[in-house]
């Protein structure tokens, strides 16, 4: 028995497939062609098939959307960045708001050719060293113009340091940032300072310490002057004496309470820019390292 011949396509049916075909060269997607058509996507699959159509990814269909100025442009850009700034495939990625293979893809549509990473790491290396070679002869031209050290020091320091102060136990009281070229004394009297209200027990909260202990960098008699009138007793070394017998042990707590700012990686390596942006990171990680005591404890 023969099988019965094959069912002619309809004319609408031609003309629906020629007209999917039209929508879909034109930039559409599939998911549009089936929204627009209420057909199946199979369906729609299918009749695209039949008339001949040369399906597309869908990074092709963006490239399409895309406008060919903005586009040249933006690969131009990632171009400059990759070539002159030694910027990394993930970094181009950032810029362009797209994955890291279509970051690639423009930068060879620009001409660009990708490179290793250690070419990358020799490239950024090389351009390290020239801007410290610049910076050096810079600030050697000022020095011998007349120059100090300190003027020199607060404009090419890109490194900052932490100033503290705790309790006996390392739970830290004040924090202060300053560049890393400030020396320690300075900051003495503003740690004491901001000392927060201190509650707990029975009477007003308390703001002052009844002493202050301190290694011979604080050794300052304008520091202890000022300490007494605050009603602090000062304990510190004296530059040219003896050290005071126990006194490396009570100061092992500050170098803790050090350690436990900076195991939060945002402190120990400073990112932002901006120092009240710093400023509220060592409020929260102090705010976490007094929370976590208070719940060990169980109080």
């Amino acid at each position: 028995m023969n099988p019965p011949p094959p069912t002619p396509a309809s004319h609408s049916d031609e003309v629906t497939a020629r007209a999917l075909r039209e929508q879909y060269e034109s930039g559409a997607t599939v998911d549009e062609l089936v929204a627009s058509s209420g057909l199946s996507y199979g369906t729609v699959l299918n009749r695209l098939h039949d008339v001949g159509t040369v399906m597309r990814t869908s990074w092709q269909t963006r490239r399409m959307r895309q406008d060919a100025q903005a586009r040249k442009r933006l690969a131009a850009h990632l171009r400059t960045l990759y070539e002159q700034h030694g910027a990394t495939l993930t970094e181009l990625s950032a810029v362009a708001g797209e994955t890291r293979r279509a970051a690639r893809r423009l930068l060879i549509e620009a001409g660009g050719s990708v490179r290793t990473t250690q070419q990358t790491l020799r490239m950024r290396s090389a351009a390290r060293a020239a801007g410290r070679q610049k910076l050096a002869m810079s600030l050697r031209t000022r020095y011998e113009a007349g120059s100090t050290v300190p003027e020199l020091a607060k404009e090419c320091s890109y490194s900052s340091k932490h100033h503290l102060i705790c309790d006996g136990r390392g739970t830290p009281l004040h924090v202060i940032t300053t560049a890393a070229y400030v020396n320690d004394i300075t900051q003495t009297l503003n740690l004491i300072d901001g000392i927060p209200s201190v509650a707990g027990r029975p009477g007003r909260p308390r703001r002052r310490p009844v002493s202050v202990l301190g290694d011979k960098a604080y050794d300052s008699r304008a520091v202890r002057r000022e300490l007494r009138k605050r009603r602090i007793k000062p304990v510190i070394s004296r530059k040219g004496a003896p050290n005071i017998k126990g006194l490396g042990k009570l100061r092992y707590v500050v170098e803790q309470t050090f350690a436990l700012l900076h195991q939060f990686k945002r402190l120990a390596v400073r990112w932002e820019r901006r120092p009240e942006l710093h400023d509220a990171f060592l409020s929260l990680a102090r705010s976490l390292i007094c929370w976590r005591r208070l719940k060990k404890t169980g109080t």
